[in-house]
């Protein structure tokens, strides 16, 4: 077999080299997110070949660099129907209670930018 019809010489040539250097960024970028989420990820290479138009034994080689990063999970709240069909944070089956803000004698202790204080409430 002549070198120069090899798999990765074929690689290599096809595009100038861009199909190479477009799959290297994207194994980049899934080397990281798989190492950033510990999750698996893939780096596909499809090869189209189909018969040219002109002449006997020309075909035409297309590529398909495909980059599937690891899923991350979307981070759940918890909510409550509403018969209408709403979704609210509060619970519309339980009684609400009645609470009301409290003065706090002397006031609460803060920090405010790295610096104790009282916020005196009421």
């Amino acid at each position: 077999m002549n070198e120069s019809n090899t798999f990765l010489a074929t690689l290599q040539r096809h595009r100038g080299g861009a199909l190479l250097a477009e799959a290297s960024e994207k194994l980049a970028a899934l080397v990281a997110a798989v190492h950033a989420t510990g999750k698996p990820g893939s780096v596909t290479i499809k090869l189209d070949i189909r018969p040219a138009t002109r002449g006997r034994s020309a075909v035409v080689l297309k590529d398909k660099v495909t980059l599937k990063l690891p899923s991350i999970e979307a981070e759940e709240s918890f909510w409550f129907a509403t018969e209408s069909g709403l979704l609210t944070k509060d619970d519309p089956q339980q009684s609400k209670l009645p609470f009301e803000p409290v003065a706090v004698p002397g006031g609460v202790p803060v920090v405010v930018d790295g610096q104790a204080a009282r916020v005196v409430n009421g």
